[in-house]
């Protein structure tokens, strides 16, 4: 149970801490991989208590199992392994995570060389902004002086005429050497959208998430705004894969434990390959035991240096890492970050016994 810095309002939720499990496996050559299992409550259908039980039953039939080599092309052996148990998103996340992490630790090499021999050995972050006109603006300078150059405002929460200022005072505040993304969450009408991208459309904002509360509206959204737009809610786990077409949609934002685990994952990184679009992965405020795999994730994501949602580290009081996952001037060393999210600090973790 970690302690927000301040508590999230976050789906209609008052949080205060975040709280999960670790998992560990264990291969006969000693080796450990760890995996994060941290349902969000009103992200995440399964609660904490649901999740446990599953694992349980998941870790006792794992147990005694080969170690598979195939289980690194994440190209549909983790889906047969694991396929039967039904699994949540939290809960396939963390399996699948400690999997690849026990894998990467026994064969002597690192996660994001595992996935690829090809991998960005740093990435760029995005700073997450939300607030009052007057926090978001003194976040966005701060994060300009730490070195971030993608920034994403959160909107759809505001009067609309608020938020139009809002946007524009950004802009004006961080010039237009820097990214501007926006999320409303699938807050609006389209409508409202409509009047919101119109009035913000010299603004220059590389895409806004999911503006309008449906789906089926956002290519008409774009239509009346050319502003581009990408895709979040939509891919969550169990929902149907959408028609990506390149000609409205910019990218896809990935939560790997919202939209099914990590394999899922990388059925929808080459997807976005394919189609030409950004690959954005992003998280749902877990530790650095996720933020390191996710790390390793957006390193063999894209061909050019795409910025990714992992900046909500400094939303925890704390990590589970001895040395927690941080950006250097905006950027994360995926290899470091990775190896250090094999050295946990036991002192705030928990037995909890099988029921």
């Amino acid at each position: 149970d970690l302690p927000f810095v301040t508590p999230m309002q976050l789906t209609g939720q008052h949080l205060v801490e975040r709280c999960g499990y670790i998992i560990a496996l264990y291969a006969q050559d000693g080796s450990t991989g760890y995996g994060e299992i941290a349902p969000l409550p009103g992200l995440h259908r399964e609660t904490p208590e649901e999740a446990f039980l599953q694992v349980q039953y998941v870790l006792d039939w794992l147990t005694g199992r080969t170690l598979s080599h195939k289980f690194a092309e994440c190209n549909g052996t983790l889906e047969h392994l694991l396929a039967s148990y039904t699994l949540s998103p939290s809960v396939r996340t963390g399996v699948e995570m400690a999997l690849l992490n026990l894998l990467a630790v026994s064969t002597g090499t690192t996660l994001p060389a595992l996935l690829s021999p090809h991998y960005h050995e740093t990435i760029p972050l995005t700073g997450l902004l939300s607030g009052s006109m007057e926090s978001i603006a003194h976040g966005a300078r701060q994060l300009l002086d730490e070195g971030y150059r993608t920034l994403k405002i959160k909107v759809g929460r505001l009067p609309v005429e608020q938020e139009i200022a809002l946007v524009r005072h950004v802009r004006e505040t961080v010039g237009s050497s820097v990214a501007l993304r926006l999320d409303a969450n699938r807050s609006w009408t389209l409508q409202t959208a409509t009047s919101f991208g119109e009035a913000v459309a010299n603004c220059d904002i590389e895409y806004i998430e999911e503006p309008v509360a449906q789906p089926e509206h956002l290519r008409e959204f774009v239509q009346r705004t050319g502003i581009p737009v990408a895709l979040d809610e939509s891919l969550a786990a169990g929902a149907t894969v959408p028609e990506i077409d390149p000609a409205y949609i910019r990218a896809i934002v990935l939560k790997p434990a919202v939209i099914g685990g990590i394999e899922r994952t990388m059925d929808y990184i080459r997807l976005a390959q394919q189609c030409g679009i950004d690959a954005v992965l992003s998280s749902a405020f877990e530790t650095g035991v996720c933020l390191s795999v996710y790390a390793c994730l957006a390193a063999v994501a894209n061909e050019r240096e795409t910025a990714c949602g992992l900046d909500t580290y400094k939303h925890l009081a704390e990590d589970l890492l001895v040395e927690r996952f941080q950006a250097i001037d905006g950027r994360v060393n995926t290899k470091e970050n990775w190896q250090h999210s094999l050295n946990l600090r036991w002192e705030l973790l928990r037995p909890v016994a099988r029921t």
